[in-house]
């Protein structure tokens, strides 16, 4: 049994030491915490799963840095509301996002690395913050990147863009563990 326990613990070692570029699937999980900025009233609070894929992309390059283009569709749960006359509610999203990804040379034991990207989500419930059920996701994160796992903080935001109602949009930390196959 020790001996089992002993090579179920070197297993991660060998993805360590793998290349971060080139075309890859990926899953993410994590939590995500609603902020109370640019006029965000409800700070909803729930976790994030995504499925992705990755491929170097010439096209978004971006001042001499390589750029991966993500592409990446998320599920995401928040739980809000319960403040003033807003009960309790639960709100499941379902989201694609096109995300380029810039790695940096500013660390030298793990591969540093932001993200861009933009996207479209649909939500089950309108909320006080969002007034339309179909919202734009704009995003920007930061993270390292060692084998096959990676650590991503990301800014989310959801708005309809003004299209609909006062449009105050949410904003949300994300912080989300990657693994590549």
């Amino acid at each position: 049994m020790r001996a089992l326990t002993f090579v179920l613990l070197l297993l991660p070692l060998g993805a360590l030491a793998q290349s971060q570029r080139g075309t890859y699937n990926y899953f993410r999980i994590g939590p995500s915490f609603g902020q109370p900025v640019l006029g965000s009233e409800d700070t909803r609070r729930g976790t994030v799963y995504a499925l992705g894929y990755s491929r170097p992309e010439p096209r978004v390059s971006l001042r001499g840095l390589q750029g991966d283009l993500l592409l990446e569709g998320y599920y995401l749960y928040t739980k809000g509301g319960g403040f003033e006359d807003i009960p309790v509610n639960h709100m499941h999203s379902f989201g694609v996002m096109a995300i380029a990804r810039y790695y940096t040379r500013w660390l030298k034991s793990a591969d540093a690395f932001f993200d861009l990207g933009w996207g479209f989500v649909y939500n089950n419930i309108t909320t006080r913050d969002l007034d339309s059920l179909f919202n734009s996701t704009p995003c920007a994160g930061l993270g390292i990147a060692k084998g096959k796992f990676d650590f991503t903080v990301r800014w989310y935001h959801q708005s309809n863009g003004g299209s609909r109602g006062n449009n105050q949009g949410t904003n949300q930390i994300q912080y989300l563990i990657g693994y590549r196959f």
